[in-house]
């Protein structure tokens, strides 16, 4: 299930070395410490007898950039942290607007000044996901009252409120 983390990063960050009896492998241990890796979303480790360990994970999609200090974060549709960067553009994500940051280190869900401004923001990224709309979004802004979507330099869609934002998609 891995793209972005290499087959070495996962062997490595679970302390995996070849020739170690199957049985003397904290599974819990392997996964936990593999779950630690920014882009894992989730990840499970099973034995397969009589000499192989299996190693599920499924990464963590890249879904908006949201400014920090003077660098960008990239976030999850859950608001974690996948990693900072200079400067968009590695994805064809939007950025989010007017949301101000306390602390964003990558594998956290990143602090937000106003929580429930954000589990909004959060849920639209999800529906623009769910809708296969997050790569044609520039930039998204939100105020009390309602929604602006950049679509590109010259379209803006002023959505309204939040009230049905799947449907108006």
């Amino acid at each position: 299930g891995n793209k972005k983390i290499t087959y070495e990063e996962i062997i490595t960050k679970g302390e995996i070395t070849k020739g170690k009896n199957l049985f003397s492998l904290n599974l819990k241990k392997i996964g936990t410490s593999i779950s630690k890796m920014p882009y894992i979303n989730t990840v499970e480790v099973k034995r397969k007898l009589p000499d192989k360990l299996l190693i599920n994970v499924t990464e963590s999609v890249p879904a908006a950039y949201i400014a920090y200090k003077n660098i960008f974060v990239v976030i999850d549709k859950n608001g974690k942290v996948l990693e900072r960067v200079g400067s968009k553009g590695g994805y064809k994500i939007p950025q989010v607007l007017g949301i101000i940051t306390d602390k964003a280190e990558p594998s956290q869900k990143i602090s937000v000044k106003d929580e429930e401004k954000f589990k909004k923001t959060l849920e639209i990224l999800r529906d623009l996901y769910n809708n296969n709309f997050i790569d044609r979004i520039q930039s998204i802004s939100m105020s009390k009252e309602e929604i602006i979507l950049s679509i590109s330099d010259v379209l803006t869609v002023e959505m309204g409120s939040y009230e049905q934002f799947n449907a108006k998609i």
